[in-house]
């Protein structure tokens, strides 16, 4: 098991914040690539939130916006390191 200085925080916005109950969690993910980490989140919330963030291939949905430290991720192999924030963002629909 990863030691506490290990974690990554995960927060969370929107619908996705309602069904994990709480607006950050960390978790042990530090050395695991964005995509590995986002993944392994989407699998430990269950099957309400893996449909919002990956599609049936296990692929990050193309509309799902991540933040790496407050940036843009648009590589998901980058390895996280102990203290990374990851902010999760569903594109909002309405009119």
């Amino acid at each position: 098991m990863s030691a506490n200085g290990d974690l990554v925080e995960v927060r969370v916005f929107g619908p996705l914040r309602e069904i994990v109950g709480r607006k950050s969690v960390s978790l042990p993910y530090a050395g695991m690539t964005v995509k590995h980490a986002l993944a392994r989140f989407a699998e430990d919330q269950g099957d309400r939130v893996r449909p919002m963030l990956l599609d049936s291939q296990g692929n990050r949905r193309r509309s799902l916006i991540l933040l790496l430290n407050d940036q843009t991720v648009d590589e998901d192999t980058r390895h996280l390191r102990s203290g990374d924030v990851i902010s999760v963002l569903l594109p909002l629909a309405g009119g």
